[in-house]
């Protein structure tokens, strides 16, 4: 059945002519911020409080809210896992694009123990980019207010929060590519979310629990910015992929001092998400425009309605740009460089400076297919200068009118 859905897939009907795009309307956040307690405080001369937000940014405790802890079931989601038939192994990239196999079986929860016990400010890195340079991977680390000012901090500008995926870290391409397509398009303060040592090796199960205290520990970091007066909640917008997407859910719920402007989910991750509820996962109520880009549904990707709006790329499945080679050596369907084309064509849509229209199909994510057939009028714009009146699912060709604006390292 997966593999008829994967193939349906293929069938695209051509390029969609964009001529009617809909203005788009933003929905306002329904979020409810939670208010901050009142304390006693020292006083400055105007009767307000001092500020006692410390200015070291790299050292925060990431303590997780109890809800959210509490919204991963390990053995629920392992048995559910199993009971749907997948292996328990499948192919992932590493930051090299090299393909390893990831393993999720119940004998690794003893690797998870110890990878909980991991303390997150130790090992999750912030690193800053503001200039258009595709050889500077790794940027400026940030480790303080002072220092993070005097790199060229402009608390002016829009902030890009980027988070890699599972075996990754900041140099992975999620990452670079993103951070190379904004900065070569736009000024922007970029933050690069280095969680590399808690996504590391094939112990999917262990990345997996971390992505809760991963995502606690960006949003305390976010708060911080807000408390110092370097940025805004209207001037962050936090993008992920796969693992990240997750991650960069939970950091928007974290977020004290406001509703993040906008999350964009990239392909998130689908095992061991079969049963997590809003809580653990990103989801529209996050922030207040959430964006979501389905490449690989059913495999490495999450099928099911998140954002505000999600796109389903060519049915969500399998993309036409990566080779069937990949179905048939990862055995089960699993498609790394399907998984890997949802922020790829993010950042298409930065480099030429539109994103492609999309059609309302409430057959999504259940029978892309049917999709296939819909006459109707675009009423989405997707992508980094997303447009729409009507959230819900919307099925989208890549079919561009012109080669890939991408590097053809790709």
């Amino acid at each position: 059945m997966r593999f008829f859905l994967a193939l349906a897939a293929l069938c695209v009907a051509g390029a969609f002519a964009a001529d009617s795009v809909l203005q788009g309307a933003t929905k306002m956040a329904m979020k409810e911020v939670p208010a901050v307690p009142s304390e006693s405080c020292d006083k400055n001369i105007d009767g307000s409080c001092k500020k006692l937000i410390s200015t070291n940014l790299a050292s925060n405790p990431g303590v997780v809210r109890p809800e959210i802890l509490a919204a991963y079931d390990v053995n629920a989601e392992l048995e559910e896992w199993m009971k749907q038939g997948y292996d328990s192994f499948f192919p992932v990239h590493d930051d090299s694009g090299k393909i390893v196999n990831a393993s999720i079986k119940p004998t690794d929860i003893a690797f998870t123990t110890l990878a909980v016990s991991n303390k997150f400010k130790d090992n999750i890195k912030f690193h800053f980019f503001n200039k258009y340079d595709e050889s500077d991977i790794r940027g400026y680390q940030i480790s303080d207010a002072n220092s993070l000012l005097s790199m060229g901090w402009d608390k002016e500008l829009p902030v890009k929060v980027i988070i890699h995926g599972f075996t990754n870290t900041i140099e992975s391409p999620a990452i670079q590519v993103l951070k190379n397509a904004f900065l070569k398009t736009g000024k922007y303060n970029i933050i690069g979310v280095d969680w590399g040592k808690l996504c590391a090796g094939i112990n999917y199960l262990g990345a997996r629990f971390n992505v809760n205290g991963a995502g606690a520990q960006v949003g305390e970091f976010l708060d911080k910015l807000i408390g110092l007066e370097l940025t805004t909640p209207a001037q962050l917008h936090i993008l992920g992929h796969s693992l990240g997407a997750h991650v960069a859910g939970i950091a928007g719920k974290s977020v004290t001092r406001g509703v993040v402007k906008r999350i964009t989910g990239m392909d998130p991750a689908g095992p061991l998400f079969q049963l997590t509820g809003p809580n653990g996962i990103v989801f529209h109520t996050d922030a207040e425009l959430v964006d979501i880009y389905h490449t690989n549904m059913h495999w490495l990707g999450k099928s099911a309605q998140l954002g505000d709006i999600d796109f389903y790329l060519n049915g969500g499945i399998h993309q036409p740009e990566c080779a069937w080679k990949e179905v048939i050596v990862a055995g089960n369907g699993f498609g790394p460089c399907s998984h890997s084309r949802s922020f790829e064509y993010y950042a298409e849509t930065l480099l030429r400076g539109y994103g492609l229209g999309a059609t309302f199909c409430a057959n999504l994510p259940g029978s892309p297919d049917r999709c296939l057939r819909s006459r109707a009028d675009f009423s989405a714009r997707s992508g980094h200068y997303v447009e729409f009146q009507r959230g819900g699912p919307y099925y989208l060709s890549t079919q561009w009118p012109k080669p890939s604006v991408l590097p053809a390292s790709l």
